[in-house]
């Protein structure tokens, strides 16, 4: 990863991929992000078990986290590091070559790609890549996305534990297609909210 930051920054020049303006607080944006990254998590909590239901197979590799404060670390040191280099760096500099659309979608792909030697599922980082290029490029603000793959980490960090005891009790169609409708709708509605209330009214068009 880091070799491949110091690839996507321009040659011979330390800096980061030029950006127009600003960065400023937008309240709106924020709530948005904190809806959406909810409902991210809802959907790829539940879209893997009702895959692996439909399939016939059994549910395994849910996450333990046995050391509290070296996992937070590493959690939070995640969501850093990625946001620069795949948003800040990477979303930016195809943006500013290709323009919009292709910095999102080609963005989601080499982030899934990135992980493609993790336990992470890929369609499911596809998505997750998408929200996060969507999020940077319509607030501008890379410390949103920052933010947002951290409560993502966090929330996943927290909940897979009370997923996992309860798992008897959630592990049903209606659940988890209920769950997932919702979540979805969440993420929507985080795009809406951006949409509408954008950093630059001309971002998008």
């Amino acid at each position: 990863m880091i070799l491949a930051g110091l690839l996507i920054v321009r040659e011979g020049n330390a800096k980061l991929p030029i950006k127009e303006g600003a960065s400023d607080f937008n309240m709106v944006q924020f709530a948005g992000i904190i809806i959406g990254v909810i409902g991210l998590v809802v959907i790829n909590t539940f879209i893997p078990v009702f895959i692996y239901n439909q399939t016939g197979n059994a549910v395994y590799g849910f996450i333990d986290y046995t050391d509290f404060y070296r996992s937070l670390l590493i959690l939070i040191s995640i969501s850093i590091f990625e946001e620069i280099l795949f948003r800040r760096i990477l979303v930016q500099r195809i943006k500013n070559v290709l323009g919009v659309r292709k910095a999102i979608w080609m963005s989601a792909l080499i982030f899934t790609i990135g992980h493609i030697y993790t336990d992470s599922g890929l369609l499911l980082v596809f998505f997750s890549g998408l929200v996060l290029a969507y999020i940077y490029i319509q607030t501008n603000n890379i410390y949103f996305c920052i933010i947002a793959h951290l409560i993502y980490n966090l929330t996943i960090y927290f909940l897979t534990p009370a997923f996992t005891r309860n798992f008897d009790l959630i592990n049903h169609d209606s659940i988890m297609i209920s769950s997932i409708l919702i979540g979805s709708g969440l993420v929507y509605g985080m795009f809406l909210l951006l949409k509408n209330n954008p950093k630059d009214s001309r971002v998008l068009n």
